[in-house]
């Protein structure tokens, strides 16, 4: 599963002015899968897996190549969410191997930090990332079994990435059972809403993708139209809110974050005809439906969505009013 492991001491100040000690750990497991058009060659072979010993937090960050560059990207891509959550990191323990490269040893000591490596093939110094790697994985592929036993139509090994990603986001914000508090609250010090796990849905469930602007449509429910509108969830927006998920287009394998959505947790509509709504349907709609609202002033830049959730129909009803539009635009500029 993984090649190269990292440890690290990071240092938080407090209000009142205490430091709090940070020992952090970096690994790399294989994988492979960006944004789903991309060729092989373009696709993640391997991520690096920091993890925080002291709270045990972890953040992933994948990679094209394993090499001395990617590596370093992906610790400077860490160490600013470390430093947006108040954790400024100070020094490393790694393993053999890349880590000990002159181009990473350079990025480490030109930017004032300090690096110490494990003994050649003494792994149990890096308890801490080895345990994160074991629990990441395990959790990961469970998520990916899960949905492969209920809906294998659609089983790609490809997203693998985001089966970790999604163990890691939700493992971050799982409050511990023995303290109470989840590991993203001890690492950045501060208390958190639990928005992320009111949020949450199993992992690689089918979704359906709702038109933006659903406020036009008069409150009705939206039609059944599993061939165009069914996606897969395969995990949740790193940069939006905490209730976008990222939606995978079955047809062309496209990601994308979506705004207004339809969970179907308990995967019962994967075997519903294409002609019969299925009877959980209005219940779906009612209850596991996840909009984000515009302002009436707002509502002219709301998001629409691309072609390739819409039908033939649907398709040539919007380019025709996209015709329609750039007329009457041409027409106001002649005035």
């Amino acid at each position: 599963m993984h090649e190269m492991c990292t440890v690290f001491t990071a240092t938080q100040s407090t209000k009142s002015g205490h430091k709090i000690c940070r020992t952090l750990s970096i690994d790399i497991p294989d994988s492979g899968l960006t944004a789903g058009r991309e060729p092989d060659k373009d696709r993640f072979c391997g991520a690096t897996i920091f993890c925080d010993a002291a709270s045990g937090y972890i953040h992933a960050e994948f990679q094209v190549t394993l090499n001395a560059t990617d590596s370093i990207n992906a610790l400077d891509n860490f160490e600013r969410v470390a430093l947006h959550q108040g954790v400024d990191i100070k020094s490393y323990h790694t393993d053999n191997g890349i880590f000990k490269s002159k181009r990473f040893l350079h990025e480490i000591l030109s930017n004032a930090k300090m690096i110490c490596c494990s003994g050649v093939g003494a792994k149990w110094q890096n308890g801490a990332v080895e345990s994160a790697i074991g629990l990441v994985s395990s959790t990961a592929q469970t998520n990916m079994i899960h949905a492969a036993l209920h809906w294998p139509e659609v089983e790609d090994t490809a997203l693998w990435p985001l089966a970790v990603q999604h163990a890691v986001y939700m493992y971050n914000h799982t409050r511990s059972p023995s303290s109470g508090i989840a590991p993203v609250e001890v690492f950045s010090h501060a208390v958190s809403d639990c928005q992320v796990l009111r949020n949450a849905h199993p992992w690689g469930a089918p979704v359906y993708v709702l038109e933006p602007r659903l406020t036009s449509s008069g409150g009705k429910l939206p039609k059944w139209q599993p061939q165009s509108r069914r996606g897969q969830f395969v995990g949740m927006s790193p940069i939006h809110a905490e209730s976008i998920g990222l939606v995978r287009n079955l047809n062309t394998g496209y990601i994308s974050p979506q705004c207004h959505l339809v969970y179907d947790d308990w995967f019962k509509t994967v075997y519903s005809f294409l002609d019969n709504e299925p009877p959980e349907w209005n219940d779906m709609c009612t209850f596991q439906q996840y909009e984000t609202y515009f302002d009436e002033v707002d509502e002219d830049i709301a998001p629409s969505l691309r072609e390739e959730w819409f039908t033939p129909a649907e398709i040539e009803t919007s380019q025709a009013h996209k015709r329609l539009q750039g007329l009457r635009q041409g027409r106001n500029r002649d005035w």
